[in-house]
């Protein structure tokens, strides 16, 4: 790809997929990470409740996840599928892959039990099993999560009026 391009599809992605996300402040991940906390309390509940009791709040995984499309997190060849279904269906593959992390990383109650607290839940997610980051395997359980634009519409419509609650 020539790179004027690659720069235009960088804008794209920057100004189309994730607006508000590289500016003082953070504030569009930080919502971000409010609907993420609602598809976990709604779909992997046994996560959600852990990371509550523990305090593990969403900044201390899916910045790093989300800001960098899970460049950092999973291994190339997982990370070309992502961004071609992130390319294909928007912003949403973030939260499905994010979501499948979660579940299958912690979402057992053995899993759990293997990290009781905080610190031992972040350290699992900055370091997953091979099997988890598996390209096949993160593609196969992304397309079985249904999620569609009016749900990520509604949820940050929630996230929104929650956030706006909160600072009034």
């Amino acid at each position: 790809m020539p790179v004027r391009d690659a720069f235009y599809c960088f804008v794209q992605i920057c100004h189309k997929y994730l607006p508000g996300y590289y500016i003082s402040g953070l504030e569009a991940v930080q919502i971000d990470g409010d609907i993420l906390t609602m598809l976990l309390k709604d779909r992997a509940k046994l996560t959600y409740r852990h990371f509550k009791q523990n305090g593990v709040d969403p900044a201390l995984y899916m910045i790093e996840w989300f800001m960098c499309v899970f460049c950092r997190t999973l291994p190339w060849p997982t990370v070309l599928r992502v961004w071609d279904m992130f390319l294909c269906e928007g912003v949403k593959i973030l939260f499905k892959v994010a979501l499948v992390l979660l579940k299958h990383g912690l979402g057992t109650p053995s899993q759990i039990r293997q990290h009781p607290d905080m610190p031992a839940v972040v350290t699992r997610l900055r370091n997953l099993p091979p099997e988890l980051t598996d390209e096949e395997f993160i593609v196969e359980k992304v397309t079985e999560i249904h999620l569609n634009d009016s749900d990520m519409e509604k949820l940050h419509f929630r996230a929104m009026k929650t956030r706006q609650m909160r600072f009034n």
